[in-house]
Formats: C-alpha cells, sequence, structure tokens
C-alpha cells in the first residue's frame, strides 16, 4: 500500500505541481511585466528630463560666455575682432582672457600689422623677431592675429608675461 501512496501521490503531485508552476509563472508575469513597463516609461522620462537640463546648461553656458565677452570688450573694445580666440586660447592654456585683451590693447591697440620702426617688435601683441621664433608658433606669420593670441597664451602659461612692456 505505501508504494501505492508513493507512486499515486506521485501521479497526483505532479499535475498540481504543474498547475503551481503555471499559475506562479502567470502571477510573476502579471506583476514583473507592468513593472517593466513602469521602469520603461521612468527611463524614458528621465532622459527627456535629462535633455531638457542638458539645453539648459547649453543655454547658461552660452549666455555666460556672452557675458564675458562683453566684460572683456566692454573694457578693451580693440580686443572684439579677436574675443573668441582670446576667450579659446585663454582657457586652453589656462590663462585669463582678460590679459589677454589687455596686452594687445597696451602694446597695439589691436592692430595686428603694427610694427615699432625702432625695436621691430610687430603684431597683435608686439613680439620681438627673437621672442617670436622662441614660441612654437615661430614658424607662423607674426602678423596673424590668431597665431599672436597662442603664443601670446603659451607664453603666459610658461611664464613670460614680464616679457611685454605694458605688463
Amino acid at each position: 500500500m505505501r508504494l501505492l501512496k508513493r507512486k499515486y501521490r506521485g501521479y497526483l503531485i505532479a499535475p498540481v505541481a504543474i498547475l503551481l508552476a503555471v499559475a506562479g509563472i502567470r502571477y510573476h508575469l502579471g506583476v514583473v511585466r507592468p513593472l517593466q513597463d513602469d521602469l520603461e516609461a521612468s527611463r524614458v522620462e528621465f532622459s527627456e528630463h535629462l535633455a531638457d537640463k542638458t539645453e539648459q546648461n547649453n543655454v547658461l553656458r552660452d549666455e555666460l560666455a556672452d557675458l564675458e565677452k562683453s566684460k572683456i570688450t566692454d573694457i578693451y573694445p580693440t580686443a572684439e575682432p579677436y574675443i573668441d580666440w582670446i576667450l579659446q586660447y585663454g582657457e586652453e592654456y589656462d590663462v585669463e582672457p582678460l590679459w589677454l585683451a589687455r596686452i594687445q590693447h597696451c602694446e597695439s591697440r589691436g592692430n595686428p600689422r603694427a610694427v615699432n620702426l625702432g625695436s621691430q617688435a610687430s603684431g597683435l601683441y608686439q613680439f620681438m623677431p627673437s621672442t617670436w621664433l622662441s614660441t612654437p608658433f615661430g614658424d607662423e606669420n607674426i602678423f596673424n592675429p590668431e597665431s599672436a593670441i597662442k603664443a601670446a597664451a603659451w607664453m603666459a602659461s610658461e611664464g613670460r608675461q614680464r616679457e611685454w612692456v605694458c605688463n
């Protein structure tokens, strides 16, 4: 009799176990699918929120850059044609853009073609020929304003600010 009970229970338990497993899967799917849907909706909502915040940050960064440009050009109007390069190379070489604007204003009043006939200092920052050649940009045109701003920013980053009379 004992053998039959086990066998009988085995046959009885197997269908019940299958029914319980199927019911469990249905329950599990009924719980998990809505959670997955909620998770996906939250992910999409967060992505949209992040995109909005990124756009807001970009707008604020642009406004801040415009304020910095206007601050510099209000003080040194001669820097206006070169302000984007002044900001770019000031940041690249970790040099205060206001300092770059001040030196070009004092040295040449913003004239990239300026030449001092007595010393042969030339360009926007009035580089002496030997000083110009000592920069990594010495093979570029000394009268090119972008090259001059890069060279001035590089010199300042190397601790050579004192080489300008207008310092």
